[in-house]
């Protein structure tokens, strides 16, 4: 997940569009509309291992060598800091087992114009970035074992022997940023719930080829996302994992400072026509098991599950389309006409998803079995489809309770 600050930072080179933004304003914002902007911040300095992103391989043959392929692509943007450092993994997993000994290099080759400087220190290799484009660097040295005799897959390393890194680097500048939710459908307006969360937020950067790129120098984009809608800005928490979305609203924007902006429908719970609700045994360290209305657990033996029967919901939708928001809490509620089998019980929405296997989410409803018989179970929405309010009803036998895990 991007992490992001409060302070804003120079858009990418080459584009003005994030100097309008920046600020916190749009240019089709509406007037009454009190954008509020993040900025995703870069890491001040960061070192790369260039062993993580390559497999060591060992070439057997008179002279045992090891050669890696490895491969980082940089941002070169004004809001980013100009070195990075690539570090040596000491200890790697290589395509002929793990290694406990270290590598280390004593010789640098720059091929077909790196747009970097690099220098090779004696821990680490320098870069400064100067333009965009493709190179090569070779760095040549030498993997020292542990132990004498430590074996690689069917090799036997007995002293040093020569390792050579091929690290082709790629600078990138900044092209476009996307907004995306996954796990929300694919839809133009999404559909989202005021007074509820879309989450979690994910940005992906594009170079200026719209070519998809993960840039090792950053932790979080140079770029700003805008938030805008027809009831005020919403509230984001400090990290922008999630966005609540205002009630009152009809429409909201989350616009990337460089890139196509996400347009969203606000609805109001009752629009909601859709509820996808689940029962089932939340699992122990294990599978949860689904209850059915009829179902029969009387020849069933329990291992590994609990006496909880948690209902999960899997979506929710407006005629057949999910709608991008998290449940808000009061929306269900859940009964039962058998306490003497099984009583409701209440907790915080996600608190029984943080321990037990679930297979949607929780709602902060379950129910405890206390004894052996058949639980009817109900669990209402009241406030949805119209005020007419979805249900769904849940009744089955249940024995050898007493070998169920107790949750308290």
């Amino acid at each position: 997940m991007l992490g992001c600050g409060t302070a804003p930072l120079a858009p990418a080179l080459g584009t003005d569009a994030g100097a309008e933004l920046a600020d916190g304003s749009t240019t089709d914002a509406t007037p009454d509309a009190e954008p509020d902007a993040t900025t995703l911040a870069p890491v001040a300095r960061l070192e790369q291992s260039a062993l993580a992103s390559g497999v060591p391989e060992l070439v057997v043959g008179d002279a045992p060598t090891f050669v890696i392929d490895a491969t980082v692509t940089l941002l070169l943007d004004a809001a980013v800091p100009d070195t990075f450092d690539i570090t040596f993994a000491g200890r790697a997993f290589a395509t002929c087992g793990a290694l406990d000994g270290e590598f280390s290099f004593t010789s640098l080759e720059s091929l077909g114009d790196p747009p970097v400087d690099a220098e090779l220190r004696a821990d680490r290799v320098h870069l400064t970035l100067r333009d965009v484009g493709d190179g090569l660097l070779v760095l040549g040295g030498a993997y020292t074992p542990l132990e004498p005799g430590e074996r690689c897959g069917t090799a036997t390393i007995e002293q040093p022997i020569p390792a050579e890194l091929r690290v082709n680097v790629r600078v990138r500048r900044l092209g476009r940023a996307a907004v995306v939710f996954p796990g929300c459908p694919a839809t133009s307006p999404l559909r989202a719930v005021g007074g509820g969360r879309i989450g979690p937020v994910v940005v992906d950067a594009y170079d200026e080829g719209d070519e998809a790129a993960y840039f090792a120098n950053v932790e979080g984009l140079p770029t700003t996302v805008v938030l805008s809608s027809d009831a005020g800005a919403p509230v984001t928490d400090s990290t922008l994992s999630f966005i609540d979305v205002p009630e009152g609203a009809t429409r909201m924007t989350i616009a990337p400072a460089i890139g196509p902006p996400v347009e969203v429908e606000v609805v109001t719970p009752n629009a909601i026509d859709g509820a996808d609700v689940r029962v089932e045994l939340g699992g122990v360290a294990g599978s949860p098991v689904l209850v059915e209305d009829g179902a029969s657990f009387v020849d069933v033996g329990w291992g590994r599950v609990s006496n909880r029967l948690v209902p999960t919901l899997q979506d929710l939708t407006i005629g057949g389309v999910a709608v991008c928001t998290d449940p808000v809490p009061g929306w269900f509620e859940l009964t039962t006409s058998t306490p003497d089998v099984c009583v409701p019980r209440t907790s915080v929405p996600g608190e029984l998803g943080g321990w037990l296997v679930l297979s949607g989410t929780d709602l902060g409803l379950s129910a405890e079995l206390l004894a052996d018989g058949r639980c009817e179970l109900r669990v209402a929405a009241p406030a949805l489809a119209g005020g007419d309010g979805l249900t769904t009803s849940v009744g089955a036998e249940f024995a050898n309770v007493w070998q169920m895990m107790d949750i308290p």
